[in-house]
């Protein structure tokens, strides 16, 4: 059994962007999605596994599925897609991620270890002098 991952993209201000992104504030909620090719010559069921962990190691997103029917055919692809969460840790966070075909045989035929994003704190703005000093009272 052949197959590849041809896609790997985050959600990101409603835009698919290919991975790894860089310096996405705090407080931004993101979704991932991963495309496969079927690479036999017959028509495959193609199935998909991933872990997302935070800057700590902890686990923000664990996602698997299966394609229904119809299943992908040859030289096809298939996108997966998670369900989303929030980036609300500063750092980098990694993703795991395994394409596979044939459930009653489950057989891993492509895989991506490292780098999802990295998450760098929000900037608040903050109100200036200036800012306050042009308002006055009428």
């Amino acid at each position: 059994m052949t197959g590849t991952i041809t896609k790997k993209e985050l959600d990101y201000q409603n835009i698919w962007q290919a991975f790894p992104l860089y310096n996405i504030p705090t407080g931004t909620t993101i979704r991932v999605r991963i495309i496969g090719r079927n690479n036999m010559t017959t028509i495959q069921q193609m199935g998909i596994a991933w872990v997302v962990t935070d800057p700590n190691g902890i686990v923000r997103e664990s996602y698997s599925a299966w394609e229904l029917w119809p299943y992908t055919g040859a030289g096809a692809e298939h996108e997966f897609i998670g369900n989303g969460f929030p980036l609300d840790k500063v750092g980098t966070w990694l993703l795991n991620v395994y394409l596979y075909m044939d459930p009653s045989n489950p057989t891993v035929v492509d895989s991506y270890y490292g780098t999802l994003c990295t998450v760098v704190a929000e900037l608040v703005p903050a109100v200036s002098e200036f800012a306050v000093s042009s308002f006055s009272k009428v």
